[in-house]
């Protein structure tokens, strides 16, 4: 993960709803209320000396809310991008100044799907997160975007080289729920190497547009990494609410971590270990899996972080085939 830019900078808050995202100042042109709005037909209205001059729209279009009803003296940021000006209707605002590079990070990759393409980094700021809008992705036709106006710093191969890696013949074994009495219970497997940490569950930031796997977003060692439900991703389910540990893994090739909800129940097994390749009928994606495996007294996953890192908008969704002989996939990688 990439912290973004050195020099200090000068940000605006936004919120909708309840929810609070930022904007670089150098995006913004300045300022109106909802006064000096003229209603059309074809958004919200304009502002400006001659109708359609800069169209408005609002905030809670972009991140997928309920349209608020329009109230006097509501405020109205005026933007621009490459298509030109226009305005956003937002809630309420706040200037955040002197934000360094030390806040500023790069959207992580778990996160990127085109229902994100709004945020373009997420901001860090006296013990709060903060996603950041880019202007040039909330107006455009879907096509590649160009990289953020900021300068990029080494920070995240600081992060990267440490993230510990050590090569060991042995599995993590973990649970994110608890299978009613009398069903064959379902574990996760790990590499050790992969396993940075376990802690008690924190608190985590909420955001809109996230994809459904994704619960938020945590602040851990000085960097914000994704929660993902594994059993939501993989098609089994969400975490049940005893998965009250947050087991902290890396992403293999990747220069992040990811939180996974877990339950107490958690141990080590040295490789290899007796197993047959599962012939249960499971709805699981097994795309995102490296396989699918039989012990004596439960069914072992292995799910692939990093395909599971790079799924975006199909993370969830559909179900991954059997092999030619009826059984779940099992090689790994």
């Amino acid at each position: 993960m990439r912290a973004i830019g050195q020099s200090r900078m000068q940000f605006l808050t936004c919120e909708s709803d309840g929810f609070s995202c930022a904007i670089d100042m150098k995006s913004v042109l300045g300022m109106s209320r909802t006064e000096a709005l003229q209603r059309d037909d074809m958004g919200f209205g304009c502002v400006g000396a001659l109708p359609g001059d800069i169209p408005v729209f609002t905030l809670a279009h972009f991140l997928a809310q309920s349209v608020p009803e329009l109230r006097r003296s509501m405020p109205i940021v005026i933007l621009r991008n490459q298509s030109g000006a226009w305005g956003l209707i937002v809630d309420r605002v706040a200037q955040l100044q002197d934000i360094t590079s030390d806040e500023l990070f790069a959207w992580p990759t778990v996160l990127q799907s085109r229902r994100t393409r709004c945020f373009g980094a997420l901001l860090h700021h006296d013990k709060k997160l903060y996603p950041v809008l880019r202007p040039d992705a909330m107006s455009d036709d879907g096509g590649e975007l160009p990289p953020m106006t900021m300068s990029i710093s080494n920070r995240d191969a600081a992060f990267r080289n440490g993230l510990p890696f050590h090569p060991s013949p042995a599995l993590c074994m973990f649970r994110t729920f608890t299978v009613a009495e009398g069903e064959r219970p379902i574990s996760f497997g790990l590499a050790v190497g992969q396993i940075l940490e376990m802690i008690r569950r924190e608190a985590i930031a909420r955001m809109p547009l996230l994809p459904a796997h994704v619960e938020g977003v945590m602040f851990w060692q000085g960097q914000p990494i994704p929660v993902i439900d594994l059993g939501m991703v993989l098609g089994l389910g969400g975490s049940g609410i005893d998965a009250t540990r947050l087991t902290i893994a890396r992403i293999p090739g990747e220069p992040t971590a990811v939180a996974i909800p877990t339950t107490n129940s958690v141990r080590i097994v040295e490789l290899p270990i007796d197993h047959i390749a599962s012939p249960r009928p499971m709805s699981i994606r097994c795309d995102l899996t490296h396989g699918v495996l039989e012990l004596m007294n439960e069914t072992l996953i292995l799910p692939d972080l990093r395909a599971i890192s790079l799924a975006g908008d199909a993370a969830v969704g559909a179900i991954g085939a059997r092999n030619d002989d009826g059984r779940w996939q099992t090689t790994f990688e």
